[in-house]
């Protein structure tokens, strides 16, 4: 896989374009692209001065002495210990089918509120929830609930944290790898019958806590000691993990203007062989007002009319195939 691959479709009588833009995760993390992207857009619209200025001192992030692979992945394992110790290889390979759930603005204030509401006083006292929890939890559960798995299976979901702010020398425009992930796992029993709300909040608690990880312990997840890719480590090294998600929502795809006008419409791909789900804000109203948010992500084909069916997915969210 090259370090970058871009590919622009110019369509039809000059009535618009199409860029696609492909980096390998060995060269930077979802947060420098975007920023490498508006760079690019900013010097094609000729302006002399980056907006985004990279800084991209690898030397900020990193060990020493540095661990091998063989200390990283013993790391995995010990991760897979903890959260399934019962994992067999192969037992979670699957073929996906791409799909997109959309979530309007009044749909994501209320899927907030239900959630908050659906919590006891004490669970309120104990923790608290964001928007972001609600629809990575909602939309996890229905897949779990599709696959009609049995009620004492173990699901794990892995969330990328962004660790920019957490660290005071590591510029806000580092230019390389920067995420965390905080692993949260249960049961599918407690994912379909607990309230929603209880699990965005322990959803929250595991973000919260991997954002408290030392540098040592993130490092020893996050360093590249090879030329590995992140992603890669991630499908060898925790095939146990249910679902990756990961929040795009506030790098600011329809604020990026190549000079012909910002864009229409922004979407990740989604991978047949991996189940990944990625968040991406709506296309703006006209006065440039959010319209929502959506959750592109990869679906097992078995139960794929069943997700899309999904009653209370659907009382918030609507179906994009």
């Amino acid at each position: 896989m090259p370090l970058l691959g871009i590919k622009l479709t110019r369509f039809a009588n000059n009535s618009g374009v199409a860029i696609c833009v492909s980096r390998h995760h060995y060269l930077a993390d979802g947060h420098s692209c975007m920023s490498f992207i508006k760079n690019w857009a900013a010097t094609v619209r000729g302006e002399l001065k980056l907006p985004f200025p990279m800084g991209d001192d690898r030397r900020l992030l990193r060990l020493d002495p540095k661990p091998s692979e063989e200390e990283q992945r013993q790391s995995f394992r010990q991760q897979q210990k903890q959260h399934q110790p019962d994992f067999q290889p192969g037992s979670n390979a699957t073929v996906n089918k791409g799909v997109i759930v959309q979530f309007t603005t009044d749909k994501l204030q209320a899927l907030k509120a239900d959630a908050i509401a659906s919590l006891s006083d004490a669970e309120k006292e104990a923790g608290w929830l964001s928007t972001m929890d609600a629809i990575i939890m909602l939309v996890w559960r229905a897949t779990v609930r599709a696959r009609m798995a049995a009620k004492d299976r173990s699901f794990t979901c892995m969330t990328m944290v962004n660790m920019r702010d957490k660290y005071p020398a590591l510029p806000v425009n580092y230019y390389g790898n920067a995420s965390n992930q905080a692993l949260f796992t249960m049961s599918a029993d407690e994912l379909t019958n607990s309230s929603l709300g209880r699990m965005a909040v322990m959803h929250r608690q595991e973000i919260l806590a991997s954002r408290s990880h030392t540098m040592q312990q993130w490092l020893m997840q996050a360093d590249i000691t090879s030329k590995t890719s992140l992603p890669e480590r991630v499908v060898k090294w925790t095939p146990f993990v249910d679902y990756l998600v990961t929040d795009w929502s506030k790098f600011g795809f329809y604020t990026v203007d190549f000079g012909e006008g910002r864009p229409t419409y922004c979407r990740r791909f989604t991978t047949q062989f991996r189940r990944i789900g990625c968040i991406l804000d709506m296309p703006p109203a006209s006065d440039g007002s959010p319209t929502g948010l959506e959750l592109s992500l990869g679906v097992e084909e078995t139960s794929y009319e069943r997700f899309c069916n999904d009653k209370e997915l659907l009382a918030y969210g609507t179906i994009v195939h």
